[in-house]
């Protein structure tokens, strides 16, 4: 049910059935049931938009962040990105000006 294995064939050819694929992203790992029950928790209800963060979220990830790395960051200064790329494009635009170049 994944790009990755039953798209190799059409997408690269007959050859592709013989090659290992290793994607950038491999995301056809197991589930954690928790994270597979949540979802289908969250998919009972009919609506689909942009949801909230609940402030444990952040007092989650602040914890988390103090524990694994000794870092204390006030829950004030996460903002939420709904994707990494999105989240990336609104770091280049805080530390950089028109015309910056970028590696």
């Amino acid at each position: 049910f994944t790009v990755k294995h039953g798209l190799r064939e059409p997408i690269f050819g007959p050859k592709a059935a013989e090659s290992i694929p290793m994607w950038v992203a491999d995301m056809d790992l197991p589930c954690a049931p928790e994270i597979v029950a949540a979802l289908r928790r969250r998919t009972e209800h009919p609506t689909f938009g942009y949801t909230y963060q609940p402030m444990q979220i952040w007092e989650a990830v602040r914890n988390w962040l103090l524990q694994q790395h000794n870092w204390e960051v006030d829950v004030d200064a996460f903002v939420f990105a709904p994707g990494v790329v999105t989240a990336f494009a609104a770091a280049l635009w805080a530390v950089t000006e028109p015309g910056d170049t970028v590696l």
